[in-house]
């Protein structure tokens, strides 16, 4: 086994059980299930929580008392640890919820949160989001988790990169954004698109938009680089600096929580080498994992970092951002599949939109309503521009090509 110790348990130093391997492949064992590779082709939910993981690792049986005791115990431990000095930890990124029974995930959140009631729990679902309907039975099952948001992530990443076919086109990053509002269009429109997508698998599926609303959707985190997949600057060598600002600008004017990799914030990546294959790909896990870089060492870009600190402090200055609604808006010269513009206002009835997300693959002048804005002027967060609306009641703004703006509207 290749595993550290084996896959043996351990408590304080000492093994409380053994993993024999010889005996798992027969029958569930011990503190385990039975040793069998997951096929990962076609797997069952069953097949998912109780079979064995590429690389061999042993398979825990959370069902068992001990095993169950012994995992809340630890998490337990980890929540008082340190506490006396005020630096204990927030809560838990829980990796591959997918393969543990989602019992335990219910009394492991309720343990938690018995213990801190303002804990935060994030699980990773890999592949997960609304276009994955296992996933979103995860989040209704289990109500207090968050998930990564694999679909809009993966979908952000492939518009803002220019590879536009299938998840990366601006009409699914709606669809994503909106939800269930998305299934507010015409019954006409709604009936044409069907008709010509059996199956909806280039739609988000009705059963997973009208169960999972907006509001828990804000709570799901959204990332461009993760742990086990490509850097962005690896899989698209090619993407400038402009494209990567206007897709880590879109990662924090969505609602979702925005989560950066170490390294993100300065375009941190490796060429893509066919030498670097991980299990994800070339320049996957573990390539995604070198050394950080910082000010004045090869690959530090000081005008990435620049450019994600003013994100971060926008963010944190605007609630709205976090918890307000989003609404498209459609400006004449834009093009409805190659741009993206969007408010984002409290969800407060009436209220005015606080914020403008603009961004133009093309570039080129672009018109915007006042009356859509209901503001006579707008602040570029990142320059300090002001641009005001002239008697026409119109604002001019400009775009450079792959360039996205963020506007201040209060």
């Amino acid at each position: 086994n290749t595993f550290i110790g084996g896959g043996n348990v351990y408590a304080n130093g000492k093994a409380v059980n053994r993993f024999d391997l010889d005996a798992a492949r027969r029958s569930d064992t011990g503190y385990y299930h039975r040793y069998f590779p997951i096929d990962f082709s076609s797997p069952s939910k069953w097949e998912l929580e109780h079979g064995t993981l590429p690389g061999g690792m042993p398979d825990l049986n959370q069902n068992k008392v001990e095993v169950g005791r012994y995992l809340l115990d630890a998490a337990l431990f980890w929540l008082e640890f340190n506490k006396e000095n005020g630096a204990s930890i927030s809560g838990f990124r829980v990796d591959a919820i997918k393969h543990v029974d989602t019992d335990f995930w219910k009394v492991f959140e309720n343990t938690i949160l018995a213990h801190n009631p303002n804990a935060i729990l994030v699980g990773e679902y890999f592949s997960g989001g609304y276009f994955n309907k296992p996933s979103m039975d995860f989040v209704d099952q289990t109500y207090f988790f968050s998930i990564y948001d694999f679909d809009l992530s993966i979908a952000a990443k492939r518009f803002f990169a220019r590879d536009r076919k299938w998840e990366g086109r601006a009409y699914v990053i709606r669809q994503l954004l909106l939800g269930e509002e998305t299934l507010s269009e015409p019954f006409v429109g709604r009936l044409i698109r069907k008709s010509m997508n059996p199956g909806d698998i280039l739609e988000v599926p009705e059963s997973t938009a009208r169960r999972i609303d907006q509001q828990t959707a804000a709570e799901w985190f959204a990332f461009v680089d993760n742990h086990d997949l490509p850097r962005v600057r690896t899989e698209y060598g090619d993407m400038g600096d402009t494209g990567y600002l206007s897709m880590l600008s879109f990662l924090f004017a969505i609602p979702r929580v925005p989560s950066l990799l170490y390294g993100t914030e300065t375009g941190l990546a490796i060429p893509a080498d066919p030498r670097n294959r991980g299990l994800f790909g070339t320049g996957g896990d573990p390539f995604n994992r070198q050394m950080m870089v910082f000010p004045g060492e090869p690959g530090w870009s000081q005008s990435i970092y620049d450019h994600v600190k003013k994100l971060i402090a926008f963010r944190k200055a605007n609630p709205v951002l976090r918890y307000g609604r989003i609404e498209l808006i459609f400006p004449e010269e834009a093009s409805r599949h190659n741009d993206l513009f969007f408010l984002r206002r409290a969800a407060d009835s009436g209220a005015k939109p606080k914020v403008l997300f603009a961004y133009r693959s093309e570039g080129g002048e672009t018109r915007l309503v006042q009356s859509e804005l209901e503001t006579d002027r707008i602040t570029d967060i990142q320059t300090g521009d002001v641009i005001r609306a002239d008697a026409s009641g119109a604002f001019h703004v400009q775009f450079a090509r792959d360039a996205a703006r963020i506007f201040s509207l209060d």
